[in-house]
């Protein structure tokens, strides 16, 4: 029997159950989750779930359908009561908070000749996340769209082109696979094009990149991703990405006034944890001398020494996230990272 046909198996069974609860009390915290009543017929599935944290009490509603013979399933949940309290138990993962208002999943399996082909939809409405690891803010994701196709064969397994992600109003193309034959290799490509550069900063989560928030832009931007890596050869690794712009204008840079730049300003020099002195930086600064009074050959050595590649790069060296992989890989651990040129930017 296969895989899919155990799948399968498993839905052709007809349940129904009451009053099944599991919950966890700490102190004076209890949080549960309860099933009052579920029902399937093998073909029509419905249930209603209570869950309460220490944040609240929401209930759900999940329903769907079941069609074992041809391997196709939709099935719904949606919050209709309580408001955007954290799910039960996820809070014990070092104050981990997650919730969001609904989610709807559907899919479709097919296998011929030992290949398991499933393409799907998968959407998700005011997700919300919270961990200090993550940011300091509550993390919110208005609108997420998984429009999947996915393979499994006997040497590879990955998500075939034609898969999209779509982050609020922004669809994004990936592919990726993983095949143990003729070489163990990991692939990965992705791309997205928009004529509104606007919908790049929209589509960023909430709180994550506050930096951003009331960020404005205008123009077209392009990016593609493609990596390819040998995993027993890591040194081989493909590594391209590119963001390419057409019109591309900022026209206010929201909460992080960049502008500040151009007036002066208190520097404050650390040593680590230490300050070491503060001094202003403008024309209050007797040793202050206007930059169109400066010498290029300095301006350029100054760059060069920060980073020699900076004339030949656009904010990311290729090489250097190349070789991070590649180190990462070979010592099978988080051994080397990479971040974009600061100057650049």
């Amino acid at each position: 029997m296969s895989v899919l046909e155990k799948i399968n198996d498993v839905f052709n069974e007809k349940i129904t159950f009451r009053q099944f609860k599991v919950s966890y009390q700490r102190g004076n915290m209890n949080e549960y989750v309860n099933i009052p009543e579920l029902f399937f017929d093998g073909s029509i599935f419905q249930s209603s779930v209570i869950t309460a944290s220490k944040e609240g009490v929401n209930l759900w509603i999940v329903n769907g359908t079941s069609d074992a013979a041809n391997s196709a399933y939709d099935f719904h949940v949606k919050r209709t009561r309580g408001e955007s309290f954290a799910l039960p138990f996820v809070d014990l993962v070092d104050g981990f908070k997650l919730c969001f208002d609904s989610a709807n999943v559907k899919l479709k399996a097919t296998e011929v000749n030992g290949r398991l082909d499933v393409t799907g939809n998968f959407s998700m409405h005011s997700l919300l996340v919270s961990h200090w690891r993550i940011s300091p803010k509550d993390v919110h994701f208005p609108k997420m769209e998984f429009a999947m196709k996915a393979f499994v064969d006997k040497d590879s397994i990955g998500l075939a082109p034609g898969t999209l992600f779509t982050l609020n109003e922004l669809p994004i193309s990936i592919s990726t696979s993983y095949a143990r034959k003729p070489i163990r290799k990991f692939a990965i490509q992705s791309s997205f094009e928009t004529k509104d550069a606007q919908q790049v900063f929209d589509a960023m989560p909430g709180g994550m990149f506050y930096t951003f928030d009331g960020f404005k832009a205008k123009g077209e931007l392009k990016y593609d991703l493609n990596c390819v890596i040998p995993l027993d050869e890591p040194s081989q690794i493909v590594f391209n990405s590119s963001l390419k712009k057409d019109e591309f204008q900022i026209i206010s840079y929201g909460t992080e006034n960049f502008s500040k730049i151009v007036s002066p300003f208190s520097f404050l020099a650390m040593d680590g944890d230490r300050a070491l002195r503060s001094f202003s930086v403008g024309p209050e600064n007797p040793y202050f001398t206007p930059i169109n009074y400066i010498s290029p050959y300095l301006i350029n050595s100054v760059l060069t020494a920060e980073d020699p590649s900076f004339m030949n790069h656009g904010g990311f060296v290729m090489e250097s996230f190349k070789e991070s992989i590649a180190t990462n890989i070979r010592e099978k651990r988080f051994a080397r990272g990479v971040q974009p040129s600061v100057c650049s930017w």
